[in-house]
C-alpha cells in the first residue's frame, strides 16, 4: 500500500480540486485517503472524476482490496487527462472507467455495493438530490459515503449539497464521520443479519410460528425469515374487505402465509402458468378467503386496471420485473407493494424496478429485509405521487 504522503503529492500533481492552491492545503486530501483507507473491502467509486487528482490519491489506500471504479459525464478532455494520469501511476488496468450522468451510474454497475464512494459530480437541484436517493442504497454495510463541496464556504453549490445531504440523513440517521474543509463523510449503520436474526426477529409476531407450521406440507419458494417477514409485514392489512393480491403464485407457500396473516382479507393469487395455478388451487383448498387465478400481471393491468388493493406481493417472472412496478398505483393510500428476490448481488431486474422507482417517487426503498447474503425483498408504501 502507497502512504499517505505520497498519495498527497500524487494528487496534487494530478491537479486535485480537493487541494487548496492557494493556502498550500492538502488536508482534504488526507481525509479522502484515511476515509477510503478505514472503508472496509469492496468495490469503491468515485462519482465526478475531473482530471482524477482525487482520485488517485484515495486509490493509494485501495491496493489488493477490491475494484476500483472511476464515473464522469465526461468531456472528452478530460477522460483523456485522467487515463494518462492512470498510466502514470500504473492504474489504468485496475480501473474500470463508466461514462454516465451521477444517478444514472448504478444502471451500470449493475449488482455491485460499494465499501467506500465519493461523490463530486453535478450539485445543483436536480442532481444531488438525485444521487442521495440512489447511492446510500449502494453502500454495503460499515462502508462510507462522502461528499465534496458540503456548506463551507457558503457558496451556493455548496449550500444545495448542505441541504440536500442534512435533509437525507434527518431520516437516515447514518453516523457521521466527520467534516474537513467541504469534504463530509457518513457510515452506513447497518450490519448484514444471518437469515436465523431475521426469522427470530419477525417470528415473534403473534400468529406467526403458528402460521408457519401449518404451512410446511406446502414446498417453499421462499426461504423461513421471508416467510416470517411477509408474515409480519402483512398482517396490518388484516382488515375486513381488504384486497391483497399477490403476483406469481407457485406452489402457493407464500400466499398461505398472506392468508393466515390476513384472515379477513381477500386475496388474489395469479401466475402466468396454468400447471403452477391448478398444483396451487389443491394447496391452497383450506384458505377460503384465497382465490387462484391464470394470468400475467401486466397484461392484467393493461386490460383490468384493477385497483383498490391494500398490498401486492410480487414474486413472478423477475425479468419483467420493471412492467409490475406500475401495480404499485392499484395501492390504496397508505398501501404496500413488496418484492420478493431484491439483491443487489444477484435478482437484478428486481433491483432495477426498484431504483426506477426510488427516482420515480423521490425517495428510497421504505422497506428491506436483507440478510448476510445480501438477498431479500425490498418494496414502498402507497405515499404522494403515482409511480411514473
Amino acid at each position: 500500500m502507497i502512504g499517505k504522503e505520497e498519495a498527497i503529492q500524487r494528487g496534487i500533481d494530478a491537479n486535485a480540486m480537493l487541494y487548496d492552491k492557494g493556502r498550500k492545503d492538502s488536508t482534504q486530501l488526507g481525509y479522502v485517503y484515511d476515509l477510503a483507507l478505514q472503508a472496509p473491502d469492496g468495490p469503491t467509486i468515485e462519482i465526478g472524476v475531473f482530471h482524477g487528482g482525487s482520485f488517485v490519491t484515495w486509490a493509494c489506500a485501495r491496493e489488493g482490496r477490491g475494484q476500483l471504479y472511476a464515473a464522469d459525464n465526461w468531456a472528452s478532455k478530460n477522460m483523456l487527462i485522467f487515463e494518462e494520469t492512470l498510466k502514470r501511476y500504473g492504474l489504468k488496468d485496475n480501473v474500470k472507467i463508466i461514462t454516465a450522468r451521477s444517478y444514472d451510474v448504478p444502471k451500470q454497475t449493475r449488482g455491485t455495493q460499494f465499501a467506500f464512494c465519493f461523490i463530486d459530480a453535478a450539485h445543483d437541484w436536480t442532481g444531488i438530490p438525485r444521487d442521495m436517493l440512489v447511492w446510500p442504497q449502494r453502500i454495503m454495510p460499515q462502508g462510507i459515503l462522502a461528499l465534496h463541496d458540503y456548506g463551507v464556504p457558503a457558496y451556493k453549490i455548496r449550500v444545495v449539497v448542505k441541504a440536500i445531504a442534512d435533509s437525507w440523513n434527518a431520516i437516515a440517521l447514518w453516523p457521521i464521520m466527520g467534516q474537513v474543509g467541504s469534504t463530509m463523510a457518513y457510515k452506513n449503520p447497518q450490519v448484514r443479519i444471518t437469515p436465523k436474526a431475521l426469522l427470530d426477529k419477525y417470528s415473534i409476531t403473534p400468529g406467526c410460528k403458528a402460521a408457519l407450521d401449518k404451512s410446511a406440507t406446502i414446498s417453499a419458494q421462499i426461504l423461513p425469515y421471508q416467510a416470517a417477514a411477509i408474515y409480519s409485514l402483512f398482517k396490518p392489512f388484516n382488515k375486513a374487505g381488504a384486497k391483497i393480491l399477490e403476483i406469481g403464485t407457485r406452489l402457493g407457500y407464500s400466499a398461505s402465509i398472506i392468508a393466515q396473516a390476513c384472515p379477513l382479507a381477500q386475496i388474489t393469487t395469479i401466475d402466468s402458468s396454468p400447471v403452477a395455478v391448478k398444483r396451487a388451487i389443491a394447496n391452497l383448498k383450506q384458505f377460503t378467503n384465497v382465490t387462484c387465478e391464470y394470468g400475467v400481471s401486466w397484461e392484467l393491468l393493461e386490460k383490468k386496471n384493477p385497483s383498490g388493493f391494500a398490498a401486492i406481493f410480487v414474486d413472478g417472472d423477475h425479468r419483467y420485473a420493471l412492467k409490475d412496478a406500475p401495480w404499485y398505483n392499484q395501492l390504496m393510500k397508505g398501501g404496500m407493494i413488496l418484492f420478493h428476490d431484491y439483491s443487489p448481488y444477484g435478482s437484478m431486474p428486481v433491483v432495477d424496478a426498484l431504483y426506477d422507482m426510488s427516482i420515480t417517487l423521490e425517495r428510497p426503498n421504505d422497506i428491506e429485509v436483507l440478510d448476510t447474503d445480501g438477498i431479500g425483498m425490498a418494496g414502498f408504501y402507497r405515499i404522494g405521487r403515482s409511480y411514473r
